[in-house]
């Protein structure tokens, strides 16, 4: 698709194609009117793409905490209630959770946080467990990269960051990823959002085996 269609825009969580998707689906089957959309999903030229904004959970111990957990294993259910981890599907996003300490500049000082708490990683690796690889972790085991930075205290000047946008993929297409990067400049500039993108690409045919 070449123009913006807004249909393809769920909450904070769109998707962009040149092609056009199939099976759209927003926010989780069964949900309320006032349940907030979070997430969306299509088919794209056989890959099944799901984009999802993981609600913050700030702070610590609250409602908003428990809605976060709780909300991630709607996802859970959502993936094996109607998708299949021996076909082809990304699960990208902000998922508001760094995963392990190399996806955060001091593990200490922000263990048992929000983004970096015990609870919140269990439930993100349910998700993944489902059968999902980490495309960046996949090629890259070493300290970062960090896909957001506080705007506060001069966090990005100083690359005090946390690595909390994510891509997943199953095996059958994270074999085709060809690269995944972060595209640090877009958080440079005047104006920027404090996420910076993560850029992932797939070739049409098999590189590797998960």
């Amino acid at each position: 698709m070449n123009d913006w269609d807004p249909s393809l825009r769920s909450g904070q969580a769109p998707i962009l194609s040149r092609r056009k998707p199939t099976g759209v689906v927003r926010g989780f089957p069964g949900a309320g009117p006032d349940d907030p959309k979070r997430l969306i999903a299509a088919d794209i030229e056989g890959v099944r793409c799901i984009n999802v904004y993981v609600p913050n959970g700030s702070p610590l111990g609250s409602e908003k905490f428990a809605f976060k957990l709780a909300w991630l294993e709607r996802l859970r259910a959502f993936l094996g209630s109607s998708c299949d981890p021996g076909g082809e599907l990304v699960l990208c996003g902000d998922m508001n959770i760094a995963p392990e300490d190399h996806d955060v500049h001091d593990p200490e000082a922000w263990r048992g946080q929000v983004l970096f708490h015990p609870d919140e990683h269990a439930a993100l690796a349910r998700v993944r467990d489902w059968g999902l690889v980490d495309v960046l972790r996949a090629r890259w085991t070493g300290r970062g990269p960090w896909t957001w930075w506080d705007y506060r205290a001069g966090a990005f000047g100083r690359d005090h960051g946390l690595r909390i946008d994510l891509v997943f993929a199953t095996p059958p297409l994270a074999g085709r990823c060809s690269g995944v990067f972060v595209d640090r400049r877009e958080r440079a500039g005047e104006g920027a959002s404090d996420h910076a993108p993560v850029v992932a690409s797939f070739e049409e045919t098999p590189l590797s085996a998960f």
